[in-house]
């Protein structure tokens, strides 16, 4: 069930001076402008429709559209897509892939068995094949004069669970249980106070009825492009990372995951913690790079054997054979530099390194909104805050 929250309770915490007139005075109107029209997709299209959509536009959700209620009733995320494919898909395809490695096995076995060995003690040979996808499977099968009806049924269960409509996803993620709405006359303040929540997107109504989608990427480009953000606390801005709190709060280790490790087991874990993101270590426990829901944007029907290779495989797969860029900070960089960083590469998060390159924090899109909301308590307001300078 989704629900549809239209308001939402402000904190009991009294407004800086300097930051009610600003805040207030900006209209949600002024920061959906220059938003490109709004793209949904339909309450009974397919799951690869929407997978196809996330990744051509590069989005990380998308609103669904019911005709017959004609309303928006809810929306699909990467972390939707991550779990459906995880929990579902992959998955089928992992045992129905063990049940025909086991067959296979042991009719080689058996096989072997009816031949002499050269000499005492030696055992017969059994080729495995763990690592082949179902086409490889089919090829080795027809070789080997075997029935390639299960190589045949994986690739086919594999298409018809992403042939399921999009409504099968919405709801698995705690973002997509609920739709948040505000209307396009609402103030920045009441935005930014959401977003400091862990709200990630929502969508604004305009007068002409039209919907737009708001995320926390685009509210931080609106205050950085229109120079607000150096006018509420340019002290904030010019502060480290250690300074503001930001580095002190530590990640869970148990979501490090060696860059070996195969993508659909590193997403598994994202799951059960519900994280959106893991940073990718090696032998040394060094950061080499982030694996994210996000990451999916590059998978369609036909790459979604990716999902059983090593997450460096992966990352090089769906980033067109390269590596992407490794971004981090330290815990003395500023937050500037940190929110330069965000910016420059369209990222939700920067990842905080010790001296040794460790990763030992987080810093998301979350944490930097809430920094600048009138309501964080946990870094001193500007004493005076100029709005002309």
């Amino acid at each position: 069930k989704i629900e549809i929250t239209e308001k939402m309770s402000r904190r009991n915490c009294r407004l800086k001076e300097g930051h009610e007139t600003f805040l207030r005075d900006v209209k949600l109107a002024s920061v959906v402008k220059k938003k490109d029209p709004l793209r949904f997709v339909r309450i009974d299209d397919t799951v690869q429709d929407a997978l196809h959509m996330l990744c051509t536009h590069r989005f990380m959700s998308l609103p669904v559209y019911d005709h017959e209620s004609e309303q928006y009733v809810g929306l699909v995320n990467m972390f939707d897509v991550m779990t459906y494919l995880t929990l579902f898909v992959a998955q089928e395809v992992m045992d129905r892939r063990k049940e025909e490695e086991e067959r296979v096995a042991k009719q080689l076995a058996e096989d072997a068995a009816d031949v002499q060995p050269e000499s005492p003690g030696t055992e017969p040979s059994v080729t495995p094949g763990l690592q082949m996808s179902p086409e490889m499977w089919s090829i080795e099968a027809k070789m080997m004069g075997l029935d390639v009806g299960a190589a045949e049924e994986m690739v086919k269960a594999q298409k018809s669970r992403l042939l399921n409509p999009v409504e099968v996803m919405m709801g698995l993620s705690k973002e997509s249980a609920r739709l948040w709405t505000r209307e396009s006359s609402d103030t920045l303040e009441d935005l930014l106070d959401i977003f400091s929540k862990g709200v990630h997107r929502l969508l604004v109504s305009g007068e002409d009825g039209k919907f737009s989608m708001l995320s926390q990427v685009d509210v931080l480009h609106f205050l950085v492009e229109e120079g607000t953000l150096e006018k509420l606390n340019p002290e904030l801005l010019s502060s480290t990372l250690n300074k503001n709190g930001l580095a002190k709060h530590p990640i869970n280790t148990r979501t490090h995951m060696h860059s070996s490790t195969t993508v659909i087991d590193a997403f598994k874990t994202l799951v059960k913690y519900e994280f959106s993101a893991v940073p990718l270590i090696d032998d040394d426990g060094k950061l080499v790079a982030n694996l994210s829901a996000s990451d999916l944007r590059g998978v369609d029907v036909s790459k979604i054997e990716l999902l059983h290779r090593s997450c460096t495989e992966f990352l090089e797969a769906v980033n067109g054979g390269t590596q992407p860029p490794l971004v981090s900070v330290t815990p003395e960089s500023t937050l500037k530099e940190t929110m330069d960083l965000v910016l420059k590469h369209r990222i939700h998060r920067v990842w905080v390194v010790d001296p040794e390159g460790r990763p030992i924090s987080v810093v998301t899109l979350t944490d930097i909104i809430r920094k600048f909301s009138p309501y964080d308590e946990t870094f001193p307001q500007a004493s005076e805050v100029s709005l002309e300078a």
